[in-house]
């Protein structure tokens, strides 16, 4: 989507089917990932692109992009057992927790996906000294904790250690 997000200025590419065989989903996701490099390396930060977020640049899916790589280099070094292996930032980090909090959960609540969390929960990055608060009122739930663990906890990755914070998020689809 964020090649033509960008280039066409809508949402509406069309991906080709490919199938099942892994040779062809390799060849088609090298295919897409070089291209969306190439649209993002020839493309201004600022310039004008289609998003579903309300920073409507080429700067979001900049943005965007390295986030959903980092989870999913995450998620495929896991399926191979070497989760210990990703590391990440803990600034990059905690700028994909800011984007669930500012963007992901509100769109969430916006499109009807999921109710406004019935109570607190307040996200606290102990390696940075930095907090978020998601939502209002009570009960009050904690996900604290190094960035990288409270942006996989957000992320369904991790299992939150407060048991008001996984009621919280365990009721609140926060990200889609």
């Amino acid at each position: 989507m964020g090649a033509h997000a960008i280039t066409e200025r809508n949402p509406d590419g069309v991906v080709p089917p490919v199938g099942l065989d892994r040779d062809a989903l390799v060849s088609a996701y090298v295919s897409a990932a070089e291209h969306l490099l190439d649209v993002l390396r020839d493309a201004e930060p600022h310039a004008e692109a289609w998003t579903f977020g309300s920073d409507r640049t080429v700067g979001f899916w900049r943005r965007r992009q390295v986030h959903e790589v980092t989870l999913h280099l995450r998620d495929a070094l896991g399926a191979l057992g070497r989760e210990a292996e990703w590391h990440i930032d803990p600034e990059l980090a905690w700028d994909g927790v800011a984007e669930v909090a500012t963007m992901f959960y509100p769109r969430q609540v916006r499109l009807g996906r999921t109710e406004p969390l019935a109570g607190t929960l307040r996200l606290e990055a102990t390696d940075l000294d930095e907090t978020l608060d998601l939502g209002t009122g009570e009960p009050y739930g904690v996900v604290a904790g190094p960035a990288a663990d409270v942006l996989l906890t957000l992320w369904g990755r991790r299992a939150p250690q407060d048991p008001a914070a996984a009621d919280l998020l365990g009721a609140a689809a926060i990200t889609p």
